[in-house]
């Protein structure tokens, strides 16, 4: 296998914050363009810009969510989330104003 850097298109969520730290490598949340080993796996990727999200990130590329084998090739579009984000404790309570006739 060719072991060549390639580029790809990364896209950073700023929710991303949340998981306690920032990227480790240059990047800041946004769309970016970002170099990779051919081959790099989904993995390797999350682990080399942060590995405090160690499986705590959602990957999807070119629109799929990926799996942490799938390997990258040249002009992927990535995007990285955090696994869980938005709502709040009032939206996840059952609501207890309604009233339903029989």
């Amino acid at each position: 296998m060719d072991r060549s850097p390639v580029t790809i298109r990364l896209n950073l969520s700023r929710a991303l914050a949340a998981l306690g730290t920032g990227p480790r490598a240059a990047v800041t949340p946004g769309e970016t363009t970002y170099q990779v080993v051919e081959g790099t796996t989904v993995e390797e990727l999350v682990r080399a810009l942060n590995p405090a999200w160690d499986r705590a990130v959602m990957v999807v590329v070119n629109g799929t969510m990926a799996p942490w084998e799938r390997r990258l090739a040249a002009g992927d579009q990535v995007n990285i989330h955090p696994l869980v984000s938005g709502g709040s404790a009032s939206a996840a309570s059952p609501r207890t104003d309604i009233v339903v006739n029989s």
